[in-house]
């Protein structure tokens, strides 16, 4: 017994440094509720997902969207079979409009703010994470923080939560992270060190090394979620466009407009000619 629940230990502590990345962008969210055929797409995406039929989940995720364009929770769905896709644009376009669909929880904020680092645009990342501060856990914060460019403040939240008391394994490995993105290896370490085996460490450190060069932002990115880029993203097609789907509001106005559109005068016939 005790065997078993080490190696469930090591295994947990093995991913607890992309903890934030896995768990917060990865991972299936729930179905929207209320039924339909767009959330039953929606569903059969996130069980294509799951059983790693990626090409499945997009198609699946794609045609949810067609049918429910203002659903932010079928865009966050797409977003992820993207990025199994490896297809980060995409990914980051579906994202973006979820947000401007009202979705401005962590998961979603998290998750575009790694687009835009896998893009190159970390100034992007790290305005959205300011912006909605509030709204993520310190622990994400902090590691996204890093992964954004900015880590001397990443590593600064991080350690003031575990000054603070929330020394969990999660915190101390996002904290490892944070140190080596910042080139403070000795400090990455030392705090690796403390939840992972030596040997495990040692891999963890050299993998970061690998991916901690500052324009290795795509690559950094694909690492911690274990995705490989594709090799050419067309973009999320036209048709899904948030802006070529007008809200219920807009079509609303439309028809309003229309029904106060003044008639047209009568129909004026040519003159008969006298035979």
């Amino acid at each position: 017994m005790a065997s078993g629940s080490k190696i469930n230990r090591a295994l947990a502590l093995k991913l607890a440094a992309s903890t934030i990345l896995v768990g917060s962008v990865l991972v299936s969210c729930s179905a929207h509720g209320g039924g339909g055929r767009p959330q039953s797409l929606s569903s059969s995406s996130q069980k294509a997902l799951a059983a790693g039929k990626t090409d499945k989940a997009l198609e699946k995720a794609e045609a949810a969207v067609a049918l429910d364009p203002r659903n932010p929770e079928l865009r966050k769905t797409l977003a992820q079979a993207y990025l199994a896709n490896g297809r980060f644009a995409s990914a980051r376009q579906s994202l973006d409009d979820a947000l401007a669909l009202g979705d401005a929880s962590a998961h979603t904020v998290i998750s575009l703010a790694l687009m835009h680092v896998a893009e190159g645009r970390t100034n992007a990342a790290q305005a959205l994470l300011e912006q909605h501060r509030d709204a993520i856990p310190a622990s994400d914060y902090g590691l996204a923080l890093a992964l954004a460019g900015d880590t001397k403040t990443g590593v600064e939240v991080l350690a003031q939560l575990i000054r603070s008391g929330d020394n969990a394994p999660k915190v101390r490995q996002n904290l490892a992270f944070a140190y080596a993105l910042d080139g403070r290896w000795r400090e990455a370490q030392i705090m690796a060190g403390q939840d992972l085996d030596p040997q495990v460490a040692q891999q963890r450190i050299a993998e970061w090394a690998r991916i901690a060069h500052p324009d290795a932002h795509a690559q950094r990115v694909a690492s911690v979620l274990g995705v490989t880029p594709a090799a050419m993203d067309p973009g999320q097609p036209v048709m899904l466009a948030l802006s070529a789907t007008p809200s219920m509001g807009e079509v609303a106005t439309q028809i309003g407009q229309q029904a106060m559109a003044p008639a047209a005068g009568p129909i004026e016939l040519p003159p008969v000619e006298d035979k």
